[in-house]
């Protein structure tokens, strides 16, 4: 069952926790900023109470996890991080940095940090990214995270309402850790 690390996960420059009304403003400031944009898709609806609580009812459903990767000097929004439960023990990781907190590597620690809390404490058996081909930045992500990367799976992602071929990355519990 999908839930929030107790304690909350951390790592150097971030802390992982539940995404809340404070960062609706900054994350979507974030996935609608033209260098993301084309990357993902916009989820607003105009309602941030009305957001954060579906994102708690997909929660309560064990279809997804929200965090916010945040500063842990102040609490501020440096990116999201998501857990999307899919069939078969199986979850998918989805993230965005913030553009003014982007080149500290907070991206790879923060999906290395789910990554390995999702394998030792939900007991999923395969984690996968989904990346645009032409997405340098996030395939350099997904390597410095230890995904190993599968192949391209055509058309098989809409953002923004254009099909998307997508290269698919995978890491297992029983792959190496990352640096070894």
């Amino acid at each position: 069952m999908l839930r929030y690390p107790d304690p909350p996960l951390s790592g150097n420059g971030f802390v992982l926790r539940p995404y809340g009304l404070q960062d609706v403003e900054a994350d979507l400031a974030a996935v609608d900023h033209p260098s993301s944009a084309r990357w993902v898709n916009s989820h607003t609806t105009g309602d941030p109470a009305g957001e954060v609580h579906m994102l708690e009812s997909e929660l309560a459903a064990d279809r997804m996890l929200v965090l916010t990767i945040a500063d842990p000097a102040d609490n501020r929004y440096l990116g999201a991080i998501v857990l999307i439960r899919r069939e078969a023990d199986t979850g998918e990781l989805a993230y965005v940095v913030a553009p003014e907190a982007r080149g500290r590597g907070l991206a790879p620690r923060a999906v290395r940090a789910l990554g390995d809390w999702a394998f030792a404490e939900l007991g999923i058996q395969r984690l996968q990214l989904r990346i645009d081909p032409e997405n340098e930045v996030s395939h350099a992500v997904a390597l410095r995270s230890g995904y190993q990367r599968e192949g391209t799976l055509r058309s098989a992602f809409v953002v923004r309402g254009r099909r998307a071929d997508v290269v698919m990355y995978s890491r297992l519990p029983t792959d190496p850790p990352v640096g070894s």
